[in-house]
């Protein structure tokens, strides 16, 4: 059966509409929604192309130094908050809760100048995964696990 609401064969990994195969396009619920969550992230990332655009590389930059500022400050208070340094009157939850708010803003704006300086999408998920499997193949060498 062809999923009316995005084509195809209706799968939990498009709407989330998918029973036994049957598509349930009909009914209210949504299981999961990953189509639905997926189109929001394309969006977004459309939206966030256009924020960009706006205020220009030079302004960009600037927020991105600001954002990434703002996470060290949230590091130094989340390890602060775990009894490493002077102390603080915060949480570990909100001092956790503050890193990744922090770490999020910084994706944003990274995202942006890489929109603005015209980055290879292609070429930035290459070099991400480059560098992840390389760090990957030095942790194994500090275990040892390379000796052959």
């Amino acid at each position: 059966m062809s999923c009316p609401r995005y084509g195809g064969k209706c799968t939990e990994y498009m709407c989330g509409y998918s029973e036994n195969g049957k598509c349930k396009n009909d009914k209210k619920e949504n299981k999961s929604g990953y189509m639905d969550k997926f189109l929001k992230v394309l969006d977004v990332a459309s939206i966030n192309e256009k924020n960009a655009e706006h205020y220009g590389l030079d302004i960009t930059l600037d927020q991105l130094t600001e954002e990434m500022g703002e996470v060290i400050q949230a590091v130094n208070k989340l390890k602060r908050a775990k009894g490493k340094g002077q102390r603080v009157k915060v949480s570990v939850d909100d001092a956790e809760k503050n890193l990744i708010e922090e770490l999020v803003d910084v994706q944003i704006v990274s995202k942006q100048v890489l929109h603005l300086l015209n980055a290879d999408m292609s070429k930035v998920l290459d070099l991400h995964f480059k560098k992840v499997l390389r760090t990957e193949k030095r942790i194994e060498n500090e275990r040892g696990d390379n000796i052959g």
